[in-house]
């Protein structure tokens, strides 16, 4: 089964893109299926992360335009997350419902209109057309 834009994953080991690898919270944003030719259904996700040392504003909602790109999600804002939670918006993952079912633990889904101002803060962004393409329908 394909995970709905919104639901929330622990991913003990998330590889990045660089190959470096990191515990992280991975936020499903939509079915990404069609854009593979192969047989496993694969999502469109985007991961968490702190602080650190970028800055990045603590103001609620979606950061498009700002260096670090980022949507923002205050601690008392979802049960999921246990600390204020950036978003990274810009970069885009593509993961197979297996492997999340195999290596993931499911952590809960977020409110559905905070689902839709993340998807809505990702088109916002730059991001590869494809993605774009892939997100758009669900604000149709």
């Amino acid at each position: 089964m394909i995970p709905l834009p919104g639901e929330v994953y622990r991913v003990p080991s998330f590889v990045f893109n660089d190959g470096e690898s990191a515990p992280k919270y991975a936020v499903v944003l939509g079915d990404a299926t069609r854009l593979r030719n192969d047989r496993d259904d694969h999502v469109l996700v985007i991961v968490t992360t702190k602080q650190g040392r970028h800055f990045r504003s603590k103001a609620p909602g979606c950061h498009a335009d700002e260096y670090h790109p980022h949507f923002f999600i205050a601690t008392r804002t979802t049960d999921i997350f246990t600390l204020d939670t950036h978003v990274v918006i810009d970069d885009i993952y593509r993961m197979g419902c297996r492997e999340l079912d195999s290596k993931a633990a499911h952590k809960g889904s977020l409110p559905i209109p905070l689902s839709l101002e993340i998807v809505d803060c990702v088109l916002s962004a730059d991001i590869e057309p494809i993605y774009r393409e892939a997100l758009a329908r669900y604000r149709t």
